[in-house]
């Protein structure tokens, strides 16, 4: 008995440690983990005004044209204003957790894909080795905390208890994704729904009528709701904002970015019918194919609406189905390259070769040369991004950098008042580091890149923001006297920039300057 339990013990260890290099190897090949970058610069302020309606005055539509869509928003702001948790704490936290579910998931996944355990390794590897979806705007996973990677991997997980006949807890966890983050949940919907259509003939009856009261409730919310302005069709100053972001809209996709989206399909369901014929697939992989085509065919299908500029399904963004592809594809050809062949004739889960050694180790041993190049693989690449690509970052900075830019923004918050209005560089966000927004927690009068992006969901959010841009121009040749005119022109209170100009100083922090704009 003892030596069961000492058995055990050590198992844990070593997953709790395979884990924790998991989740290192991640944050390497994201290039560090980092608060308040990125989709966060909106995501925070969001958060912000949920927890202090007093903020963003002016920025509130702005803001809400997104946040309304979401409710993760409100249910963050209400844990950090009620438990005393800091915010970065808490995105921490979520984030590592997001990473370690990813992992987990993905290795259940492959025990029941896979006949030897290192294969089941070396796709989670495989996994850590970051990289963007072709033309679609989404990573495989991020290097900051966003609630459509906890999402993603609440997904993962439902595919992981589909693979073990947990159906309750299946559709618990497609639940739990809507809720995160609507369109990730929803891609996820999809798959599952289809998988479980194929994998479950005596329920099929009764998926098809919940399916159908699903699309009912959802074509009447279109109807009567505020979510008919999705019916709308974008005109030219709607689209404008937004129209050269490359994941918008597909149509306008290269060939390239065609061939190797489109290849993912293919792949799954080839690797899927070749384990078919030789006879190893296990049930549920016929539901991963089939959801796998009710997903490529819902991309295409929306391709028509998104050429006539419906807003709705410009909105949703259909290509991101190919984070989910991407995921099963990486695990096929994890799969297929470890154990693909005349040597893949045993049933799936079936433990030969273990990656903790035992009798049947060196059964394993193309699996294990897979896993361990995988291992030396991340590896190198992570160490080659944190030390050359980016040297300039820590592993983790788990807070605001501690820049001029960034106390420049703290001073603005505790010396101006909440309804502050601030001019500052449209670029600031991509070239400084961080949102105006979120380190003054000021109204803005536009942030190019990420108000931008939510110009997608209102058409007035749109035109104000390119009527700003353009009112802006050039802002490296922006001078006093166009300052005083847009300040007239918007009511603004404060310019923050990195020169010299003859206003009324206020403040300054290395490069970077506050200065009054006189009414």
């Amino acid at each position: 008995m003892s030596h069961l339990v000492t058995q055990r013990v050590a198992a844990l260890v070593a997953a709790a440690a395979g884990g924790l290099l998991l989740i290192a190897l991640a944050v390497a090949n994201a290039a560090g983990y980092r608060f308040g970058v990125a989709d966060q610069a909106f995501y925070l302020p969001s958060i912000l005004e949920a927890a202090d309606p007093a903020l963003y005055p002016r920025d509130d539509q702005l803001i809400d044209a997104q946040g309304r869509l979401m409710v993760t928003d409100e249910i963050t702001a209400w844990l950090v204003t009620h438990s005393g948790i800091k915010i970065e704490t808490l995105f921490l936290a979520s984030h590592l957790a997001s990473l370690a579910l990813l992992f987990l998931a993905v290795w259940l996944l492959g025990r029941r894909f896979a006949r030897h355990r290192w294969t089941a390794v070396a796709g989670c590897l495989a996994v850590t080795l970051r990289h963007r979806i072709m033309e679609t705007g989404a990573n495989t996973f991020e290097g900051y905390y966003h609630p459509r990677g906890l999402a993603f991997a609440c997904g993962v997980a439902a595919a992981a208890a589909l693979a073990r006949e947990r159906h309750g807890a299946a559709c618990a966890l497609v639940a739990l994704a809507m809720v995160l983050h609507p369109t990730t949940g929803l891609w996820w919907a999809v798959w599952l729904s289809t998988a479980a259509l194929v994998l479950l003939p005596r329920y099929r009856a009764r998926l098809m009528a919940a399916g159908t009261a699903a699309g009912l409730a959802a074509v009447a919310a279109l109807w009567l709701t505020p979510l008919a302005e999705g019916l709308r069709v974008m005109d030219a100053a709607w689209v404008r904002p937004f129209a050269a972001k490359d994941y918008v809209f597909p149509t306008a996709w290269p060939a390239s970015a065609w061939l190797v989206n489109l290849l993912l399909p293919v792949v799954i369901v080839g690797v899927v019918a070749w384990r078919r014929r030789i006879g190893i697939a296990a049930r549920w992989e016929t539901g991963m194919a089939a959801g796998t085509v009710a997903l490529t065919a819902l991309f295409l299908a929306s391709l028509p609406l998104i050429a006539g500029r419906l807003a709705l399904a410009v909105q949703l963004q259909t290509s991101r189905i190919f984070w989910v592809l991407d995921l099963f594809a990486v695990l096929a050809v994890t799969w297929f390259v470890a154990e693909g062949g005349r040597g893949a004739t045993a049933a799936p889960g079936r433990p030969v070769g273990s990656p903790f050694g035992g009798p049947s180790a060196m059964a394993g041993w193309r699996p294990a040369a897979v896993a361990v190049t995988l291992l030396v693989a991340s590896a190198a690449r992570g160490t080659y991004i944190m030390l050359v690509e980016h040297p300039e970052r820590s592993f983790v900075q788990a807070r605001l950098e501690d820049t001029a830019w960034v106390r420049i923004g703290g001073w603005i918050a505790a010396r101006t008042p909440v309804d502050t209005y601030v001019l500052a560089d449209p670029d600031h966000d991509w070239k400084f580091g961080h949102s105006m927004r979120l380190t003054a927690r000021r109204d803005v009068l536009v942030e190019g890149v990420k108000d931008a992006a939510v110009s997608l969901y209102d058409r007035d959010v749109a035109t104000r923001v390119q009527a700003r841009i353009d009112a802006i121009g050039d802002f490296s040749d922006l001078d006093a006297v166009e300052a005083r005119d847009l300040a007239r022109r918007f009511d603004l209170d404060v310019l923050v920039i990195d020169r010299d100009l003859p206003l009324r100083e206020l403040h300054r922090d290395g490069r970077f300057r506050v200065y009054e704009l006189e009414p």
